[in-house]
């Protein structure tokens, strides 16, 4: 899949993140989609979520120390947190080291978690035959001399 064909969508979404971990998460997961989409900044009755795979009902969170370092924050974190659960969305969380530095060590892990939760894929209808040689098969005799 080419990642960059709706690269409209793309932008349109990274014109909403509020950091730069956010960014990288949202370019590296837009690069890995599979029939699923990425959305910025998610309206949550009165929180947002960073990121969001509707198909997937995942919500991931960015969490910077300046962001989430006074308790109001972590109340406010822990009440967004639960309200995602209570609406059967899966939420995963990155520190924004993680995310800036190293983003590959739990991208495996939420993408995981993405297609764990998707609907399973159906097979074709009509699926593709197998295009068989011409040539006689070999027998016993042909193979070895």
């Amino acid at each position: 899949m080419n990642p960059w064909k709706d690269s409209e969508a793309y932008a349109r979404e990274a014109r909403k993140v509020d950091s730069v971990g956010e960014a990288l998460l949202l370019t590296l997961l837009w690069w890995r989609r599979d029939g699923w989409t990425v959305r910025a900044q998610e309206p949550v009755e009165q929180y947002r979520v960073d990121l969001f795979v509707p198909e997937a009902r995942v919500a991931i969170e960015v969490d910077s120390f300046a962001a989430h370092s006074t308790g109001k924050d972590q109340q406010r974190d822990a009440a967004k947190r639960n309200l995602v659960v209570a609406r059967g969305w899966a939420p995963f969380t990155f520190t924004a080291q993680e995310a800036v530095f190293f983003p590959h060590n739990r991208l495996v892990d939420v993408v995981a978690l993405i297609g764990s939760r998707l609907p399973p894929k159906e097979a074709p209808a009509n699926p593709p035959r197998t295009t068989r040689s011409r040539s006689a098969p070999l027998t016993a005799s042909k193979r070895c001399a």
